[in-house]
């Protein structure tokens, strides 16, 4: 176990470290592209405040701790009254971003519109040809449409409409539901000013609040994320057998809800078993349960998908795009979005072909980088993944005055990289504890690690890491 704890914090704290380097120096080069005087003046005072506002948060948590009395009182409150400050900035930023859809989401507004009004037959009516038969090509945002198409079939027999308020109400819920799950985790895991620290440390994590009015996949899928980790902390926290093993179908059930939302999510659910495999007695039959129950539901929540949509397994297999279009998209450039590619892989008849397609325009990306060029992508790839530290809010509500700020800029600086030290100071910190592969928090640093790993593989977008992040403030 020492071995195991001692390697895992040193390495996986290392690569962190490297991550804020990266994401701190890209940043600052992208400020000084446009004045070298803004770049100094915004960013080294930020990462200064960053580290002044990270001693604050551990002298927080001595205080607490310090306490004789009310310590439990004085935790909750803090919970209580950071609950209801997140719920006055969702609410403000929902009022102040002058968000408009975008994208994939206004593909899936527009053909959840259409359902509600044409049926199936009509679903892509007003849709580019280049997207017709989206939802065959992605079935991976089925439950978003089904999601939204809910919400605009109540705001239909309520108001006579069709509107984006209860979409952005339940993104809220979300986003809210997602904030006290992870409070329930933490004092489940750490004492009372432990605990508390980490409900200031949520309120950080911008996209909890800045994302109230963006009901996308990222935002809608972090409750079942934040849901199945506290699950699986009960798991661990429960002495009878029959207990254990409810909790952990609860957490795979909740977990692959969640993978139908968003695909990422599977990410948790190879972390968990990776704890379980260390740590856990059963080993086999914990693992075995969880991934059965896993592999059951998201079947079922697929199958029905399919059949609202009219859609058939043929035309599913004919038109879906295969898992490694996303990492030969993400080969080259900066891992993100490339529409050069998604033509390509689209123009492809069949799913083996669109497959064996992908792999040698993989191959041929590779080659033409060699291994240099490909280590420079990825470092790439890294910064652009992680040194937005507005999380695209100024992409995406670019009419926004407030979020589209120099002020706002420096603040959501601040922010980022607060976490990202706390962060990192979770795992440098534990490098001595021989026994830290048994706590209950290990598991998120399995998921964190993961992550990255997984987002310098498939394509990379800092909003990416939004549906984890909530739980990283744990660790």
């Amino acid at each position: 176990m020492k071995t195991i704890s001692v390697f895992t914090n040193a390495v996986f704290g290392g690569a962190f470290a490297a991550v804020i380097v990266i994401a701190a120096y890209s940043l600052a080069a992208y400020v000084a592209q446009q004045s070298a005087a803004a770049a100094a003046l915004m960013i080294f005072p930020a990462l200064i405040l960053s580290l002044i506002l990270c001693a604050k948060l551990v002298k927080m948590q001595k205080h607490i701790d310090a306490q004789s009395e009310n310590k439990e009182e004085i935790s909750l409150a803090v919970m209580r009254y950071s609950a209801l400050i997140l719920l006055a900035a969702q609410l403000g930023s929902v009022l102040l971003s002058d968000f408009t859809v975008r994208n994939d989401l206004d593909y899936i507004c527009r053909m959840a519109e259409n359902y509600l009004r044409y049926g199936t037959s009509g679903l892509y009516e007003g849709i580019d040809e280049l997207h017709r038969d989206y939802l065959a090509i992605y079935p991976n945002n089925h439950a978003l449409f089904l999601i939204v198409a809910g919400c605009y079939k109540l705001s239909l027999s309520l108001f006579g409409g069709i509107s984006d308020f209860f979409p952005t109400v339940l993104n809220i819920a979300a986003l809210q539901i997602s904030y006290i799950f992870m409070c329930k985790c933490a004092r489940l895991m750490y004492t009372p000013g432990r605990a508390a620290v980490c409900a200031v440390r949520g309120l950080l994590f911008l996209p909890l609040w800045a994302y109230a009015p963006f009901f996308y996949t990222d935002s809608l899928c972090m409750p079942f994320i934040s849901a199945a980790a506290y699950l699986y902390l009960r798991y661990r926290k429960s002495g009878g057998r029959k207990g254990r093993t409810l909790f952990l179908i609860l957490c795979a059930a909740v977990l692959a809800v969640g993978y139908g939302v968003k695909g990422s999510a599977v990410i948790l659910l190879a972390a968990i078993c990776a704890d379980i495999l260390i740590s856990r007695p059963e080993k086999l039959r914990s693992i075995l349960t969880l991934v059965l129950t896993f592999a059951a539901v998201s079947f079922v929540i697929g199958r029905i998908s399919l059949n609202i949509l009219d859609i058939s397994d043929s035309e599913l297999e004919h038109k879906k795009f295969p898992h490694i279009h996303w990492i030969m998209m993400s080969a080259d450039s900066d891992g993100g979005y490339n529409e050069e590619d998604f033509i390509f892989t689209k123009g492809v008849d069949g799913y083996s072909e669109k497959a064996a397609a992908d792999k040698e325009r993989l191959c041929e990306k590779l080659a033409a980088q060699g291994i240099s060029g490909y280590a420079a992508h990825l470092v790439k790839k890294l910064a652009y993944t992680w040194k937005d530290c507005t999380y695209m809010t100024g992409y995406y509500y670019k009419d926004s005055r407030l979020f589209t700020s120099n002020f706002f800029r420096i603040f959501s600086c601040v922010l980022h990289f607060t976490l990202l030290f706390m962060i990192l100071r979770g795992f440098l910190s534990r490098i001595k504890n021989k026994d830290d592969c048994l706590c209950d928090n290990f598991f998120l640093k399995i998921c964190l690690m993961g992550l990255l790993v997984f987002l310098l593989i498939w394509e990379a977008r800092c909003r990416y890491l939004v549906s984890f992040f909530i739980l990283f403030a744990l660790i």
